[in-house]
């Protein structure tokens, strides 16, 4: 319906007044009035994914479970698992502190329970974290001195951990027990020199054996023990050899060893028959580049996974022959950090492997997993180091009020990948929607996500050379389908959890609809003349309506472009314009209850507001540019259950420098009520904007932060909402995850009661009581300041919060990093 003369009149009237006081304060700088300053709210920022940094991973970072999936365990700026099933990838953050993760090495129980060893390169600390099947435990095992670099960990026939690493300050190697009182540490008399590489084997009655490269000496060792007593021979000692070594055991309970020969490119594989170390090379000299891992099947048939000069290779002994093949072959491979294998219940071979490349403009590391099949090796990427996460991230909030994320990974030069995290209500877990290849693909562009009301998350994006795409997301995986050429794109999910999908056309060549019927996709042209902002809502019988803006005329610097709105009917799509007072950056639609369109849109560095009632469209300034700050950028706009608006949005300062100007944008948050609009500054650092509300209409902006991705949650009370509270008696975790002290939780009672809130280690053992006293009902905060009963720090680990009222039980998991 096109607006009528008298709005027309008196938009025009409002604009001209409006041109007429930015003129007046360019020409005497009187300042404009400006929004109040929201003060009732206060947020909780935290980091949910950020560039990863891998490296230094061993020869025993996978292991393959009783089901046949594949785990790996790594890191270095985090430690990370991820883990290969049916439906694809998948991963999570383990240990959250910074600088964990390096020399990582896993083992796996007869319960499919993970054992990780890993460094603690800031602290100079070996950590050692167990999966029980619910949650990951994390322990420091030894912090005395510069440790725990080079891990290796066995299990023995009680399922209890041991652990070979290095002492950097003592200059030895090291050797760690788990047992029913504790942890047990020796040093290894005579191993000095270790400093680098250790791969450890237990034989059945637990004995261990190390292998080890003697830095010292140039030489590969093997110690092993005898009742309480270290012994260390020599295996090989020509120019050094021993780097990457990796040590198994046959059933007769002696060692078998593959190490690198520095001198001669070679891999060498070394063999115990009772009496002597029997020496062999595999392959021709020069045919080897390090990184060696090796398993033994039951008959004792050695599998080792190395790498060579630009490439991975396999090889495998069939009688008195060695059998090798390439795996993999790329020029483009600059170094090979690291290689394991393990077997799969079957006894084939899966490997990990990373490496280094170059693109041209930057380096990254890769980690890659491999296969055999009848027509060769298939391989997969498992992950790879970031330039950067979120952006083009957009936020969803589940039926229970969990934030979800999409957004694109940084890999490389024009390479990113799609990425999802979700908050499953005590962790971030993370998948690939979709993956780009090494160079000039980068999916995951104006990505738009929603959750339908069954839980599914559907996300529509960008992928080259042009083509609109969309995933949805079930118990199976993600499914991808392609759906035509396309440029930016949102999406929304109606109430029978069909997707609808607007979209500039390629170059923005038009703007585009598109939704999903029994026969497939139908897509329409809405406006031809459409080339950016698109924004799509569905009203309460999922009937879209949709804003997008086209140039009008380019004069110099100075653009002004049309803010156009329109909606669905039977007879077809009915236009009309919103705004043509300038230039366009921004545009975000929201449709109330009563069907009503909302408009939050930046146009000439304002931040605007219009809203279309009774036919006609009015508009209101929401926030000003000021102090060389221009306002509205990203604009994201949510309505709560009033259908009052709430907008997460940008204020952007270019700062002229040479060779080119450097541009800032600081997260900034508006809210509407009876009184009128209040802003608030986040003080964050960020762009990309995407703010939800949840169920309580708290609201959560997304944002993207010098390459990390972020999340801030209002928190009220000085309380997170979220996820939205409940009947009954509720505790829940709402600070950061792991804690390093002060630890905030938040409790519901829905009538009053007595409470007793306390924490207790994992052992069952109380460590502090929190809270005990009656309460009325409401939301309460309560803190524990991560000290027990007698007022003592409490070491690192992961802590269980319980709250008792009448006969209610409630919990929290917490994990706690020094």
């Amino acid at each position: 319906m096109k607006r009528s003369e008298t709005a027309r009149t008196a938009r025009a009237t409002w604009l001209a007044l409006g041109r007429a006081i930015f003129a007046a304060v360019a020409l005497f700088g009187t300042a404009l009035p400006r929004p109040s300053i929201a003060q009732d709210l206060g947020w909780a920022v935290e980091t949910i994914d950020w560039p990863r940094e891998f490296e230094l991973t061993t020869d025993r970072c996978v292991a393959i479970d009783s089901q046949g999936r594949a785990h790996l365990i790594y890191g270095g700026d985090r430690l990370y698992h991820s883990w290969r099933d049916g439906t694809g990838w998948h991963d999570e953050i383990v240990d959250q502190s910074a600088e964990v993760g390096a020399y990582a090495s896993v083992t796996i129980d007869q319960g499919d329970h993970l054992h990780v060893s890993y460094f603690d390169a800031r602290n100079g600390d070996l950590r050692y974290a167990f999966w029980d099947g619910a949650q990951w435990s994390i322990h420091a095992v030894d912090s005395a001195g510069d440790v725990g670099s080079a891990t290796s960990v066995a299990l023995d026939n009680q399922g209890f951990p041991r652990i070979s690493y290095c002492d950097v300050t003592g200059d030895k190697l090291k050797f760690a027990a788990l047992t029913a009182s504790g942890w047990t540490i020796q040093a290894v008399p005579g191993s000095e020199g270790a400093e680098f590489y250790t791969s450890l084997a237990l034989d059945a009655d637990g004995t261990p054996h190390v292998a080890y490269f003697d830095s010292t000496a140039q030489s590969l060792k093997h110690a092993w023990r005898i009742a309480v007593e270290w012994r260390v021979d020599t295996v090989d000692e020509s120019d050094r050899v021993g780097e990457y070594c990796s040590i198994a055991l046959d059933s007769q309970g002696y060692p078998r060893i593959s190490y690198w020969d520095w001198a001669h490119r070679n891999l060498k594989y070394a063999s115990w028959d009772g009496s002597v170390w029997v020496k062999e090379t595999v392959g021709a000299e020069g045919s080897s580049g390090g990184a060696t891992s090796l398993v033994l099947e039951e008959d004792g048939t050695p599998h080792i996974s190395f790498g060579a000069s630009e490439q991975h290779k396999y090889a495998t002994k069939v009688g008195s022959t060695w059998e090798i093949v390439t795996i993999c072959w790329t020029q483009d491979i600059l170094s090979h950090h690291s290689t394991s294998i393990g077997l799969d219940p079957l006894g084939a071979p899966r490997i990990v492997y990373s490496y280094a490349y170059y693109d041209g403009y930057n380096f990254h590391s890769m980690l890659e997993y491999a296969c055999p099949d009848s027509a060769g090796w298939i391989l997969e990427v498992a992950d790879s180091e970031g330039l950067g996460v979120g952006e083009y991230c957009s936020l969803a909030m589940d039926p229970e009020g969990n934030p979800h994320v999409s957004y694109c990974r940084s890999l490389g030069y024009e390479r990113g990948d799609l990425d999802y995290a979700f908050w499953d209500g005590f962790s971030w877990r993370y998948e690939t929607v979709a993956m780009g290849h090494l160079i000039n693909q980068s999916v995951g562009q104006h990505s738009s996500l929603a959750e339908d009301g069954d839980g599914r998350a559907h996300v529509s994006f960008w992928s080259p050379p042009g083509n609109l795409c969309y995933s949805v997301r079930d118990d199976s995986g993600w499914t991808t389908s392609e759906i035509g050429f396309a440029g930016a794109c949102d999406l929304a999910v109606d109430t029978m959890n069909r997707p609808h999908i607007i979209s500039t056309g390629l170059d923005g060549s038009g703007i585009f609809y598109a939704h999903s019927t029994e026969l497939g996709w139908e897509v329409s042209l809405i406006d031809q003349r459409g080339q950016s902002c698109p924004s799509i809502a569905l009203d309460l019988a999922g009937i879209p309506s949709v804003v997008y803006s086209y140039t009008v005329s380019q004069e110099g610097m100075q653009r002004t472009d049309a803010l156009m709105y329109a909606h669905l009917t039977d007879s077809g799509w009915i236009s009309g314009l919103v705004d043509s007072s300038g230039a366009i950056d921004a545009a975000s639609l929201a449709v109330d209850a009563s069907n009503q369109p909302h408009v939050a849109y930046s146009v000439n560095g304002r931040l605007e507001y219009a809203l279309k009632s009774n036919g006609e469209w009015t508009f209101e300034t929401v926030d000003i540019p000021y102090d060389d700050w221009t306002m509205g950028r990203y604009a994201s706009l949510a309505l709560d259950s009033n259908g009052n608006p709430h907008v997460g949005y940008c204020r952007t300062e270019v700062v002229e420098s040479w060779p080119e100007n450097h541009v800032f944008h600081r997260v900034r948050y508006a809210q509407r009520d009876e009184s009128g609009w209040r802003v608030q500054d986040l003080d964050e650092l960020g762009d990309y904007t995407s703010l939800a509300l949840d169920g309580n209409d708290a609201p959560c902006i997304c944002f993207r932060s010098g390459g990390t991705l972020r999340l801030a949650r209002s928190t009220g009370l000085g309380c997170p909402v979220l996820p939205a509270w409940k009947a009954g008696l509720q505790l829940r975790l709402v600070g950061p995850c792991p804690s390093t002290g002060m630890t905030p939780f938040g409790l519901f009672l829905a009538e009053p009661s007595p409470v007793n809130v306390s924490v207790f280690d994992l052992g069952g053992r109380r460590v502090r009581i929190v809270a005990a006293s009656p309460l009325p009902e409401g939301t309460h905060r309560l803190v524990w300041d991560g000290l027990d009963d007698r007022g003592l720090r409490v070491p690192s680990g992961t802590y269980v919060c319980s709250a008792e009222a009448g006969d209610a039980r409630a919990s929290a998991r917490v994990v706690l990093i020094r």
